[in-house]
C-alpha cells in the first residue's frame, strides 16, 4: 500500500559538515514529487519530514558514513504512504486520502526517484544556496508563532529559519536561539 525503500548515494563531493544540505535537497525531491500530486498543501517540517496540514506523508532517514572529513556514502531510508487509507493514529494521512485517487507503487517510485535525482544533481552542482531558499519557502510553520517543547518546559518562538549544520533557528523571548534535533520538538495546537 505504501513505499519504503532506501536508497545508497556516494556523495563523496561533501565534507561531514555539509549533511544537512543532503537533508535539504532529499526533503525537496520528496516535497517536488508530492507537490505535483496535492499541489500547495505540502510543506516540510523540521528536519526531513513531510506534511499535508498538520499529518505526516512522509518521513526521511539519511545514515552517513563519513570518512575524516568527507562523507563516504549515505543510506537514505524513504516512507511514503501512498494508497494506506486507515491509520492507526490521526495524525497521518495519504496520496489516496488526499486526492481520492488509487496510485501504482512502481510508477510512483519511479516518478519519486527522478525527483530525488533532480535536487540531488542540484546539490552536486554546488547550488546550495537555492536549496536552502526553497527549504526555507516550504518549511512548516517558518515565520509563525508556535509552542514548542524544550526540555520539558513549553516555550512560544518562531522559526527563523536553519544554520549551516543544520538546527532550527527559533526566535523566543526577544532572542534566537538554535535547536538540535533532539533539543526540541513541535507541540500539537
Amino acid at each position: 500500500m505504501n513505499l519504503t525503500f532506501s536508497l545508497l548515494l556516494k556523495p563523496h563531493f561533501m565534507l561531514a559538515k555539509q549533511q544537512f544540505d543532503l537533508t535539504m535537497a532529499v526533503s525537496l525531491g520528496v516535497f517536488d514529487f508530492l507537490s505535483a500530486r496535492i499541489p500547495g498543501r505540502v510543506k516540510i517540517k523540521w528536519p526531513n519530514d513531510l506534511l499535508i496540514g498538520d499529518k505526516k506523508i512522509a518521513g526521511i532517514l539519511i545514515e552517513n558514513g563519513l570518512a575524516g572529513e568527507q562523507i563516504q556514502q549515505s543510506i537514505v531510508g524513504i516512507g511514503l504512504n501512498v494508497n494506506q487509507f486507515l491509520f492507526s493514529i490521526d495524525k497521518a494521512t495519504s496520496l489516496k486520502l488526499e486526492t481520492g485517487l488509487d496510485f501504482v507503487n512502481n510508477d510512483e517510485l519511479n516518478s519519486l526517484v527522478e525527483k530525488l535525482e533532480g535536487r540531488y544533481l542540484q546539490l552536486r552542482a554546488g547550488r546550495r544556496l537555492e536549496l536552502l531558499n526553497t527549504y526555507l519557502r516550504n518549511l512548516y510553520r517558518v515565520g509563525e508563532e508556535h509552542p514548542f517543547l524544550v526540555n520539558g518546559q513549553k516555550m512560544q518562538g518562531r522559526i527563523e529559519g536553519v544554520d549551516e549544520s543544520g538546527r532550527l533557528k527559533i526566535h523566543t523571548n526577544g532572542m534566537d536561539r538554535f535547536f538540535g534535533l533532539k533539543e526540541i520538538s513541535f507541540v500539537r495546537e
